[in-house]
Parts: C-alpha cells; structure tokens; sequence
C-alpha cells in the first residue's frame, strides 16, 4: 500500500518548484498539486505534497529552505496568524514597477504588518500572440520569439526580485518586522493576471496603484486597475499618488457610500472586518437633493439601528449630504472631515463609472489623496 500523500506547505508555482527541487536534492519524492494549467506561472497557491512518512524530515529541510531564502518559517506563519483578528490573512499587490505601484506596495506593507497578513507581489510581463501573426511569418520566427519571450520573462524576474529587496530594505528602516513577503510573474494582461492568480491563491485583499505605465495623470484610476476593480472576488484597496500612509492609519474615519441597497449589509460586514483592527469609526453617507426627503433620513435611522444592533462595539455616525451632484458631494464631505478612505460597492455602478471618468472641467481633491475600497456585490 502507497503512503498517504501530506500537504507541506503552499508557495507561488516558481517557488514551490525551487522548494521541490531541494527536497528532491534531499532524496524526499513530492509532488506539486494545485497548479493552473492554462497558465502554470500563474498559480500562487500551489501545494507541495510529500510522502506521510517523509514528513518530518522534509519539514525540516523546506524551513531550512525558508531561512536560506529570508522567509519566515511555518511556525512564525502559524503564530502571526493566530494574531491576525482582521479576517486579513492574505494580500495580494499587482505591480508594473511604477512609481504608482511602488508606493502601493509601501503601503501594503504598512497594512500587512498592522493586521499580521502574508503579501504577494504580482507582476504580469507582456507577450506578442504568435496567433495574430499570418502562419508563414510565424512559423518562421516561432523559435526566435521563444527566445524573445524568454528574455522578457528574465528581465520580469530580475525586476521584482530588485523591488522585493528594495521593499524589504525600507520594511527594516522603518521597522515593519516579521513581514511575509512572496512574488509571482505571469504572461499576459495585468487584469487577468489577477484572477488567473486569485484562483490558486485566494487573496482576502487586492491592494494596487490608481494608474500603472502609460496611464495619462489625467485619468483618476487607469484602464488595468479599473477592470480590476469591476470584476475582482474580492475587496480591492486602490491607493492614489498623494495619499500620505500614516494618515490612512491616523485618521481612523472610514466613509462608506449608501444608496440603501439590500447589498449594503453583506458588505457592511466586508467592511467592519478590513477596518476593525484599526479601531476605525465607520461614516455612512448618502448625498441627496438640496430639498430634504423625509423617507431617506427613515432609511438612514434603519440602518443606523442595524448597526448598533449588530457591532455594538464599533464607532458609527451617519451623515445626510444635501448636494445635487454625488461626487461633488464626497469631494465636499472628505474635504471638511478627512477621512482614511472611501468604500463602496460594484452595485453602484453609475457611481463607480462617474469614478472612472470624471468631468475634466473639475479636479476632485479626493482622487490623487484618498484610498477608494470598493467591494465586488
């Protein structure tokens, strides 16, 4: 009778074949599981499994592997997240090596160290599609293609490893210890990238950069990162250019938008989780006409009994906006009460494109400082 196979640990698709290979060195057998097979590179929670009968020795070996390497071991990972009350466990931080997602990335870091969470860097590299290319042509330069796309996947890896060191540096000078901190590259577009990788890797939180490369400072949230956020599992943290990161922190105020949607109380719930670490007042907001509507401020008292009722603990005050036009009405809100960030869901879609694509004629103060969370309804 075959030995019963035993999960070892779970790892990106490149690092878990790194950790294969020296148990293998090693003289343990494993096998890889868990592995997309449209797009390998793109797996972020591949599993390594070893003989049951091999177990202790292999643990041995992969957490000498993990100090090689500068990573913390399994029992510092179990340990952090026996700390972590968050519901924040995992965090996933798409890249481009933007100034954008560089400074995401530095916030990430903040975030994860505050709630105990592992951080994974994401970087999808672009490749032409020999199938748009006639066949006598690409037959023809299939195999320098090869070559070509092999150089641009070395040049990828090179790239994240130089910002993981340089994340790493800026970790110790400002003291953000015990981080966990893994990096993943694929081939394709960034935005399915993300959900190639959050298949295997199930992230609890998507922290990005408003823009990426080649996104005009205009535009308040670029193309990759709006695709992103319409169709994301998960609740994704976009951090602007000017948003200071201590502040995030400081401010401890949270506004979320309500049209009083029956979507609101799942993902009031969504909400409290990300925040409650940070002891963060929760600031419902619903902007309405100049004229007062006696039936929106029932709404606003229902929801505020809910609230009570249900987080008798948290910190809650609801606030009527009279102003005609929603995002000029945040804008106004966030202005007079700085908050840490604003949160809505893909439900109000007519808020989120206003969002998007905002009037050029009016620069909202909001887009280039305050965080938007929006959650996926």
């Amino acid at each position: 009778m075959e030995d019963k196979l035993v999960i070892l640990a779970e790892h990106p698709y490149e690092k878990a074949l790194l950790i294969k290979s020296r148990l293998e060195n090693e003289g343990i057998e494993s096998i890889l599981s868990n592995v997309n097979l449209i797009q390998p590179d793109a797996s972020a929670g591949v599993r390594i499994k070893v003989r049951e009968n091999d177990f202790e020795k292999a643990l041995k070996i992969y957490e000498n592997f993990l100090r090689d390497e500068g990573y913390e071991t399994k029992k510092d990972t179990e340990a952090k997240k026996e700390k972590n009350m968050s519901g924040v466990k995992k965090i996933m931080v798409p890249v481009d090596f933007s100034d954008y997602s560089r400074h995401a990335a530095h916030f990430a870091m903040h975030y994860a160290h505050k709630v105990h969470a592992e951080i994974l860097l994401l970087h999808a590299y672009f490749s032409p599609d020999l199938q748009t290319i006639p066949y006598d042509e690409s037959f023809g330069i299939e195999g320098t293609m090869t070559e070509y796309i092999g150089d641009l996947r070395d040049a990828a890896k090179e790239e994240i490893e130089k910002l993981q060191r340089d994340l790493k540096k800026i970790a110790g000078k400002e003291n953000l210890k015990n981080l966990t901190m893994d990096y993943s590259i694929v081939q394709g577009a960034l935005d399915d990238a993300v959900f190639f990788a959050s298949e295997s890797y199930h992230p609890d939180l998507i922290i990005m950069g408003a823009r990426g490369k080649g996104n005009r400072k205009k535009d308040p949230i670029g193309s990759s990162t709006a695709r992103i956020l319409e169709k994301a599992p998960v609740p994704v943290l976009v951090i602007p250019e000017d948003t200071d990161i201590q502040s995030f922190f400081d401010r401890k105020k949270i506004v979320y938008a309500t049209d009083y949607d029956e979507s609101d109380f799942q993902e009031i719930a969504k909400l409290v989780s990300l925040v409650r670490p940070f002891n963060m007042e929760i600031i419902c907001t619903h902007i309405e006409g100049e004229e007062e509507e006696p039936l929106e401020n029932i709404k606003m008292e229902g929801l505020k009994k809910y609230f009570k009722k249900s987080y008798p603990d948290l910190t809650l005050s609801c606030h009527m906006i009279p102003h005609e036009d929603v995002i000029a009405g945040l804008d106004a809100f966030v202005l007079e009460h700085p908050v840490s960030a604003i949160a809505l869901t893909t439900h109000k879609r007519n808020l989120i494109t206003r969002l998007f694509y905002p009037s050029i004629t009016r620069k909202m103060f909001f887009y280039t400082t305050v965080p938007l969370l929006v959650f996926h309804a």
